[in-house]
């Protein structure tokens, strides 16, 4: 596992996948950006990418969405099959 991509939740992170390249998961976290509805107001969902550095993970980008966004979840599912 070389990155790890969080979905969270306004109660906290829901659920990750690890994926065995940080080019992977930052090509999954492209496709969310782009796909992702963007309108202002709450920020109470959203995804973060994390990097392993060393024996550690650090958080190297992440965005919030205003709602529960079906498409972002369905590739943020889908890519477990990578």
């Amino acid at each position: 596992m070389e990155s790890r991509l969080i979905f969270n939740t306004p109660d906290g992170p829901m659920c990750y996948i690890d994926y065995d390249t940080v080019q992977q998961g930052e090509s999954i976290f492209r496709q969310l950006r782009k796909i992702a509805t963007h309108r202002h107001g709450a920020r109470t969902y959203g995804f973060s990418l994390f990097e392993k550095v060393s024996n550690r993970l650090v958080r190297k980008d992440w965005f919030y969405l205003p709602s529960f966004d079906v498409p972002c979840i369905r590739i943020f599912l889908d890519s477990v099959a990578y």
